[in-house]
């Protein structure tokens, strides 16, 4: 059974790749969805649907593995503006925890495209989740790479800091492959790196799937 702790900070960590769209948003009428299964058996699934006008709604639900039982359910409205070159979103979204208790996830997120011998983008997402036990403040900055048409590279390294100080560190690196036109497949690893508490195993692999349409 996976403790209290564990469950806020895996269904925290299991929804951060899908999440990755940061603060692009989706063309008027686009959907975009994503489901991924960790070798702890985490589950999440992420959706969005563009509203136009630089306007996104979301969908972010995860499972906790071994036992840990349903998860998070938020619900997003993002605007998504470009400044100087960089774009930026401001969220607003509402949640129901593993317990059932609804909370509050404010966020921001910064990103900028960039090119090259090997083009991609980079993007910083802040977020944080006001509970009534108190607040969880996180952050994710996520670096990725074009490899022709067809492949990325992503990498992605997470902070969050729980209501009672303790600090949870951990990052993520996946390969992306276009299977085919509006169907892309996740392969990759999730690495805990610092935990105020034991927990499950440092090292799990993820596979995962994204759809647009």
């Amino acid at each position: 059974m996976v403790g209290r702790g564990w469950l806020a900070i895996i269904l925290w960590l299991a929804s951060a790749a899908a999440a990755a769209a940061g603060p692009w948003p989706r063309e008027r009428g686009e959907v975009f969805l994503a489901f991924a299964v960790e070798g702890d058996g985490a589950m999440s699934s992420y959706g969005e649907y563009g509203l136009g006008g630089g306007w996104t709604f979301g969908l972010d639900l995860a499972l906790a593995g071994r036992g840990g039982g349903p998860g998070k359910r938020v619900a997003i409205l993002r605007r998504s503006f470009t400044a100087g070159g960089v774009q930026i979103a401001a969220e607003a979204g509402f949640g129901l925890d593993a317990r059932g208790q609804g909370y509050a996830r404010p966020g921001i997120a910064i990103g900028r495209g960039f090119a090259g011998p090997v083009p991609g983008w980079m993007a910083l997402d802040l977020r944080a989740e006001l509970r009534g036990d108190g607040a969880r403040y996180g952050a994710e900055a996520t670096l990725g790479f074009r490899h022709g048409d067809r492949l990325m590279t992503v990498f992605q390294a997470q902070a969050m800091r729980d209501p009672i100080g303790g600090l949870w560190i951990s990052s993520q690196s996946a390969v992306v492959w276009q299977a085919r036109k509006g169907v892309q497949l996740e392969l990759g690893l999730r690495h805990r790196i610092a935990a105020p508490i034991p927990g499950p195993a440092p090292l799990v692999g993820r596979a995962g799937v994204w759809i647009s349409y």
